[in-house]
Protein backbone atom coordinates (compact mmCIF):
# COMPACT_ATOMS: atom_id res chain seq x y z
CA UNK A 1 0.00 0.00 0.00
CA UNK A 2 1.32 3.62 -0.74
CA UNK A 3 1.17 6.31 1.99
CA UNK A 4 0.55 9.42 0.54
CA UNK A 5 1.18 12.60 2.17
CA UNK A 6 -2.02 15.43 2.02
CA UNK A 7 0.14 17.41 4.80
CA UNK A 8 -1.39 20.58 5.16
CA UNK A 9 -3.89 19.59 2.28
CA UNK A 10 -7.51 21.15 3.13
CA UNK A 11 -10.15 17.98 2.21
CA UNK A 12 -13.55 18.01 2.38
CA UNK A 13 -15.43 14.57 1.97
CA UNK A 14 -19.41 14.69 1.72
CA UNK A 15 -21.44 12.11 3.09
CA UNK A 16 -18.70 10.83 5.33
CA UNK A 17 -20.53 10.13 8.87
CA UNK A 18 -20.07 6.51 8.36
CA UNK A 19 -19.45 3.74 5.37
CA UNK A 20 -17.20 4.41 2.85
CA UNK A 21 -17.15 8.34 2.94
CA UNK A 22 -15.65 7.76 6.66
CA UNK A 23 -13.05 5.67 5.84
CA UNK A 24 -11.77 7.86 2.88
CA UNK A 25 -11.81 10.87 5.31
CA UNK A 26 -9.50 8.64 7.94
CA UNK A 27 -7.45 8.06 5.18
CA UNK A 28 -6.88 11.80 4.55
CA UNK A 29 -6.67 12.35 8.39
CA UNK A 30 -3.84 9.86 8.47
CA UNK A 31 -1.99 11.68 6.21
CA UNK A 32 -1.83 14.63 8.42
CA UNK A 33 -4.60 16.51 5.66
CA UNK A 34 -7.37 19.13 7.58
CA UNK A 35 -10.50 17.64 7.08
CA UNK A 36 -13.88 18.77 7.06
CA UNK A 37 -16.62 15.71 7.57
CA UNK A 38 -20.52 15.95 6.79
CA UNK A 39 -23.36 13.70 7.60
CA UNK A 40 -27.50 14.11 7.81
CA UNK A 41 -26.59 11.80 11.42
CA UNK A 42 -24.12 12.42 13.93
CA UNK A 43 -20.21 11.53 13.38
CA UNK A 44 -20.18 7.36 14.20
CA UNK A 45 -16.90 7.81 15.36
CA UNK A 46 -16.84 10.37 17.94
CA UNK A 47 -13.21 10.56 18.78
CA UNK A 48 -12.02 11.83 15.43
CA UNK A 49 -13.81 14.86 16.37
CA UNK A 50 -11.13 15.62 19.24
CA UNK A 51 -8.42 15.43 16.48
CA UNK A 52 -7.32 19.11 16.12
CA UNK A 53 -7.17 18.52 11.97
CA UNK A 54 -11.03 17.63 11.53
CA UNK A 55 -14.08 18.98 11.92
CA UNK A 56 -17.67 17.62 11.26
CA UNK A 57 -20.28 19.98 9.62
CA UNK A 58 -23.79 18.16 9.96
CA UNK A 59 -26.66 19.22 7.64
CA UNK A 60 -28.51 17.48 4.31
CA UNK A 61 -26.75 18.68 1.50
CA UNK A 62 -30.08 17.56 -1.09
CA UNK A 63 -30.69 21.40 0.16
CA UNK A 64 -29.01 23.72 -1.42
CA UNK A 65 -29.58 26.47 1.37
CA UNK A 66 -27.18 23.91 3.50
CA UNK A 67 -24.64 23.80 0.86
CA UNK A 68 -24.43 27.37 1.13
CA UNK A 69 -23.70 27.06 4.79
CA UNK A 70 -21.52 24.29 4.46
CA UNK A 71 -19.41 26.41 2.33
CA UNK A 72 -19.33 29.48 4.98
CA UNK A 73 -18.01 26.90 7.15
CA UNK A 74 -15.63 25.57 5.36
CA UNK A 75 -14.53 29.08 4.15
CA UNK A 76 -14.29 29.65 8.13
CA UNK A 77 -11.97 26.22 9.06
CA UNK A 78 -10.14 26.32 6.21
CA UNK A 79 -9.25 30.34 6.17
CA UNK A 80 -11.01 30.37 2.25
CA UNK A 81 -9.07 27.14 0.66
CA UNK A 82 -9.76 24.14 -0.68
CA UNK A 83 -7.32 21.46 -2.59
CA UNK A 84 -9.87 18.19 -2.34
CA UNK A 85 -13.52 17.31 -2.74
CA UNK A 86 -14.94 14.04 -2.45
CA UNK A 87 -18.38 13.81 -3.24
CA UNK A 88 -19.63 10.77 -1.60
CA UNK A 89 -23.73 11.20 -1.18
CA UNK A 90 -25.88 8.64 -2.16
CA UNK A 91 -28.45 6.15 -1.58
CA UNK A 92 -30.28 2.95 -3.56
CA UNK A 93 -32.70 2.22 -1.19
CA UNK A 94 -35.52 1.76 -3.86
CA UNK A 95 -36.69 -1.46 -4.77
CA UNK A 96 -36.35 -2.36 -8.62
CA UNK A 97 -38.90 -1.94 -10.12
CA UNK A 98 -40.48 -0.76 -13.65
CA UNK A 99 -42.11 2.17 -12.66
CA UNK A 100 -41.63 4.97 -10.24
CA UNK A 101 -43.34 8.09 -8.79
CA UNK A 102 -42.28 11.72 -9.54
CA UNK A 103 -41.65 12.26 -5.73
CA UNK A 104 -38.91 8.94 -5.75
CA UNK A 105 -37.46 10.06 -9.25
CA UNK A 106 -36.48 13.46 -7.47
CA UNK A 107 -35.91 11.91 -4.11
CA UNK A 108 -33.25 9.84 -6.10
CA UNK A 109 -31.50 12.56 -8.59
CA UNK A 110 -31.87 15.33 -5.45
CA UNK A 111 -29.26 12.61 -3.01
CA UNK A 112 -27.38 10.68 -6.15
CA UNK A 113 -26.87 13.20 -8.86
CA UNK A 114 -27.91 17.54 -7.62
CA UNK A 115 -26.55 17.22 -4.26
CA UNK A 116 -22.93 16.70 -5.56
CA UNK A 117 -23.15 18.98 -8.51
CA UNK A 118 -24.28 21.89 -6.74
CA UNK A 119 -21.51 21.31 -4.29
CA UNK A 120 -18.96 21.15 -6.87
CA UNK A 121 -20.48 24.36 -8.41
CA UNK A 122 -20.19 26.19 -4.84
CA UNK A 123 -16.51 25.23 -4.17
CA UNK A 124 -15.29 25.81 -7.57
CA UNK A 125 -14.28 29.30 -6.58
CA UNK A 126 -12.70 27.78 -3.93
CA UNK A 127 -10.97 25.07 -5.61
CA UNK A 128 -9.31 27.40 -8.01
CA UNK A 129 -7.22 28.80 -5.21
CA UNK A 130 -5.10 25.68 -5.03
CA UNK A 131 -1.97 24.63 -6.63
CA UNK A 132 -3.45 21.18 -7.00
CA UNK A 133 -6.84 20.90 -6.91
CA UNK A 134 -9.02 17.76 -7.48
CA UNK A 135 -12.73 16.78 -7.03
CA UNK A 136 -13.69 12.99 -6.76
CA UNK A 137 -17.14 11.90 -6.94
CA UNK A 138 -18.60 8.61 -5.64
CA UNK A 139 -20.64 6.89 -8.49
CA UNK A 140 -21.79 2.88 -8.61
CA UNK A 141 -20.94 -0.27 -11.12
CA UNK A 142 -25.11 0.18 -11.59
CA UNK A 143 -24.86 3.57 -13.67
CA UNK A 144 -22.87 1.75 -16.56
CA UNK A 145 -23.91 -2.06 -16.49
CA UNK A 146 -27.93 -3.69 -15.74
CA UNK A 147 -27.61 -5.43 -12.74
CA UNK A 148 -30.74 -5.21 -11.35
CA UNK A 149 -30.39 -2.41 -9.50
CA UNK A 150 -33.37 0.46 -9.11
CA UNK A 151 -33.56 2.56 -12.15
CA UNK A 152 -33.95 5.89 -10.03
CA UNK A 153 -30.88 4.79 -8.58
CA UNK A 154 -28.36 3.49 -11.76
CA UNK A 155 -29.94 6.74 -13.98
CA UNK A 156 -28.70 9.34 -11.64
CA UNK A 157 -25.52 7.53 -10.97
CA UNK A 158 -24.79 7.30 -15.20
CA UNK A 159 -25.94 11.26 -14.94
CA UNK A 160 -22.76 11.70 -12.67
CA UNK A 161 -20.42 9.90 -14.70
CA UNK A 162 -21.64 12.31 -17.55
CA UNK A 163 -21.62 15.53 -15.59
CA UNK A 164 -18.12 14.00 -14.47
CA UNK A 165 -16.75 13.52 -18.27
CA UNK A 166 -18.55 16.80 -19.36
CA UNK A 167 -17.07 18.65 -16.67
CA UNK A 168 -13.49 18.34 -16.82
CA UNK A 169 -13.64 19.75 -20.18
CA UNK A 170 -14.64 23.15 -18.61
CA UNK A 171 -12.93 23.16 -15.66
CA UNK A 172 -9.44 21.54 -16.81
CA UNK A 173 -8.85 24.99 -18.54
CA UNK A 174 -8.72 26.17 -14.19
CA UNK A 175 -6.24 23.42 -13.66
CA UNK A 176 -8.89 21.45 -11.59
CA UNK A 177 -9.01 17.71 -12.21
CA UNK A 178 -12.27 15.81 -11.93
CA UNK A 179 -12.79 11.39 -11.83
CA UNK A 180 -15.39 9.28 -10.34
CA UNK A 181 -15.29 5.94 -8.82
CA UNK A 182 -17.79 2.99 -9.59
CA UNK A 183 -17.63 0.30 -6.87
CA UNK A 184 -18.94 -2.52 -6.69
CA UNK A 185 -20.51 -4.84 -3.80
CA UNK A 186 -18.64 -3.50 -0.65
CA UNK A 187 -19.34 -4.45 2.66
CA UNK A 188 -19.34 -2.72 5.61
CA UNK A 189 -21.18 -1.99 8.85
CA UNK A 190 -24.77 -1.50 8.63
CA UNK A 191 -24.57 -1.88 4.94
CA UNK A 192 -27.28 -2.83 2.52
CA UNK A 193 -24.89 -5.34 1.81
CA UNK A 194 -24.66 -6.82 5.57
CA UNK A 195 -28.53 -6.95 5.91
CA UNK A 196 -29.11 -9.02 3.20
CA UNK A 197 -25.69 -11.65 4.64
CA UNK A 198 -28.30 -11.56 7.60
CA UNK A 199 -31.44 -12.27 5.82
CA UNK A 200 -30.00 -14.91 3.78
CA UNK A 201 -26.40 -15.54 3.93
CA UNK A 202 -26.32 -18.73 1.05
CA UNK A 203 -27.81 -16.50 -1.33
CA UNK A 204 -25.42 -13.89 -0.90
CA UNK A 205 -22.80 -15.84 -0.87
CA UNK A 206 -23.45 -17.92 -3.86
CA UNK A 207 -24.28 -14.78 -5.35
CA UNK A 208 -20.70 -13.11 -4.77
CA UNK A 209 -19.53 -16.80 -6.01
CA UNK A 210 -21.75 -16.58 -9.45
CA UNK A 211 -21.07 -12.82 -10.25
CA UNK A 212 -17.65 -11.55 -8.97
CA UNK A 213 -14.80 -13.27 -10.61
CA UNK A 214 -12.88 -12.43 -7.65
CA UNK A 215 -15.79 -14.16 -5.26
CA UNK A 216 -15.28 -11.61 -2.39
CA UNK A 217 -16.82 -8.53 -1.13
CA UNK A 218 -14.57 -5.31 -1.70
CA UNK A 219 -14.44 -2.86 1.56
CA UNK A 220 -14.10 0.94 1.90
CA UNK A 221 -10.54 1.11 2.37
CA UNK A 222 -10.68 -0.06 -1.43
CA UNK A 223 -12.86 2.71 -2.52
CA UNK A 224 -10.44 5.07 -0.26
CA UNK A 225 -7.43 4.35 -1.75
CA UNK A 226 -8.57 5.00 -5.13
CA UNK A 227 -9.65 8.32 -3.80
CA UNK A 228 -5.84 8.73 -2.36
CA UNK A 229 -4.28 8.32 -5.89
CA UNK A 230 -6.66 10.10 -7.54
CA UNK A 231 -6.32 13.20 -4.92
CA UNK A 232 -2.14 13.04 -5.43
CA UNK A 233 0.08 14.20 -7.53
CA UNK A 234 1.03 10.97 -8.92
CA UNK A 235 -2.85 11.34 -11.00
CA UNK A 236 -2.02 14.72 -11.90
CA UNK A 237 -3.00 14.27 -15.63
CA UNK A 238 -5.26 11.81 -15.20
CA UNK A 239 -9.10 13.83 -15.17
CA UNK A 240 -12.78 13.27 -16.59
CA UNK A 241 -12.27 9.29 -15.71
CA UNK A 242 -14.01 6.75 -14.23
CA UNK A 243 -12.50 3.68 -12.31
CA UNK A 244 -14.67 0.81 -11.65
CA UNK A 245 -13.28 -1.31 -8.50
CA UNK A 246 -16.04 -4.42 -8.65
CA UNK A 247 -14.00 -7.57 -8.72
CA UNK A 248 -14.09 -8.41 -12.34
CA UNK A 249 -18.10 -8.22 -12.47
CA UNK A 250 -19.11 -6.12 -14.96
CA UNK A 251 -17.03 -5.60 -18.74
CA UNK A 252 -16.64 -1.91 -17.70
Amino acid sequence: MINYSFKNKNVLVTGSSKGIGLAIAKKFISSRANVILTGRSNLSDIKLTKKTNVNFFKGDLTNQNTIKLLYDFTVEKFKNSLDILVCNLGNGKYEAKMSYSEKEWQESFNLNFFSSIYTIQNFLKLLKKSEEPSIVCISSICAKSSLGCPIVYSSSKAALNNYVKNMSKLIGKLNIRINSISPGNIMFKNSTWEKKLNDNKKKVVRYIKNEVPLNKFGNPNNVADMVMYLSSSSANFTTGSNFVLDGGQTDS
